[in-house]
Parts: structure tokens; C-alpha cells; sequence
């Protein structure tokens, strides 16, 4: 099978039954697509827009559990994606003290800096900011509170086999907000604009984020 360029997949769920899903995706040329259940301005293109001339996609996302440890992510006629991990030492380290982190830890920003400053190295991921300024220029605070490592992923995007999984040569980055290098799934509070109220316990759902 010929290699292919880079393709990086990530995928978020919101609500406790994946009322709304989003996808994002950066291409052979660098390039952003955002795909999402909902219009985009209710999906993470409010937030990274103006990293992409590509306009956001409004679709129909399939998120299906084959197991507590594998998940399958399909967009019809577009994509078919596996995805299977296990707990680690490192993960499982970083779920233990997002477990016992008290709520108003996580509106911290000292506490969310240093622990991104620790996740990176920890998890090797690279770097990794759970607090800073979106590409559309809202800041955002993150809180990943469970964490687990990807052991084999597998997608068809297009009709092109992706191929093995491997880490970026190149970090990429929508504004402050750093995309893990590495194999990562972990359920975090959602990015938060700062602009805007207080998160309301809608808000403080968890989110799945995987590449």
C-alpha cells in the first residue's frame, strides 16, 4: 500500500447521549474541515473558523460503542473510522488527579497551565494547553478529567486508507489550542469561552476527544 500524506482525525461528543457530535480534520495540505451535527456556529467552527477557508459541514455523525474499549465513527460516503485503546500508567496517573481535582480547580488558570505543562511530557503528546485564546479569539479553558491511550486506529476517509497511526511531525494548533502528537482518547469538561456565562451543568458534560 502507497503511503500517504499526514491526515489528522479528532472527534468530539457532547451530551450523555451524543446529542451533538463533531469532527474535525486536517488534510494533506493543511487545511481544517469541520464536520458537525449541528450548524456552524453551534459547533467547534464558533471557535476555530478563521483557521480554515474551508466552510464548516453540517452532517449526520455515527458514534457507536462495539465494546467498553472500542468505538466506530462513521460519516456516510465519507468516513469509516475504528478506534481501540486500553489504560496505561500515564493515563491512569492523570485520571486519578483529574478525579480528585475539586470543581473549582479547573477555573483556575495557574492549575490548568501547570498541568498542561505536565500532561505533554507525561502523556507524550507534546505540548498540551488547557487554557488560552481559540483561533475566532475567545479564550478557552479545558478540563480533562479521565484519560486513556489509543492502541490501534483505523480509517477510511474518501475511499483512501489512512494507514497505521503514528505521531505528527508537526503539532498542530487552532489558535492556543494544541491537537496531541500522539495516540490520546480522554473525557474532558468542554472548551469554554470565557466571553460568555458560566457553564451550565449541560456544559460540564463530558467530552470525548480522540485522534
Amino acid at each position: 500500500m502507497a503511503a500517504c500524506a499526514p491526515v489528522f482525525l479528532a472527534l468530539t461528543a457532547m451530551g450523555l447521549h451524543d446529542l451533538q457530535s463533531r469532527l474535525e480534520r486536517w488534510d494533506h495540505d493543511r487545511r481544517w474541515t469541520f464536520y458537525a451535527t449541528t450548524p456552524g456556529q453551534l459547533s467547534c467552527a464558533r471557535y476555530f473558523s478563521s483557521a480554515t477557508i474551508n466552510d464548516p459541514v453540517q452532517c449526520d455523525i455515527d458514534v457507536a460503542w462495539q465494546s467498553p474499549w472500542s468505538l466506530i465513527i462513521r460519516i456516510d460516503g465519507l468516513l469509516d473510522w475504528q478506534v481501540d485503546m486500553r489504560t496505561t500508567v500515564p493515563t491512569r496517573l492523570m485520571s486519578a488527579i483529574g478525579a480528585r481535582l475539586p470543581e473549582r480547580a479547573w477555573a483556575n488558570r495557574a492549575i490548568l497551565t501547570a498541568m498542561g505543562r505536565g500532561a505533554g511530557p507525561l502523556l507524550r503528546v507534546g505540548q498540551v494547553r488547557l487554557r488560552g485564546t481559540a483561533a475566532n479569539g475567545q479564550g478557552f479553558m479545558t478540563a480533562p478529567t479521565r484519560a486513556w491511550a489509543v492502541t490501534q486506529s483505523r480509517a477510511v476517509l474518501s475511499g483512501e486508507d489512512l494507514g497505521p497511526v503514528g505521531p505528527l511531525n508537526r503539532q498542530a494548533r487552532l489558535g492556543d489550542f494544541r491537537l496531541p502528537t500522539g495516540h490520546f482518547r480522554g473525557w474532558a469538561r468542554p472548551l469554554r469561552d470565557l466571553r460568555s456565562e458560566p457553564a451550565s451543568s449541560a456544559d460540564r458534560t463530558s467530552t470525548p476527544v480522540s485522534d
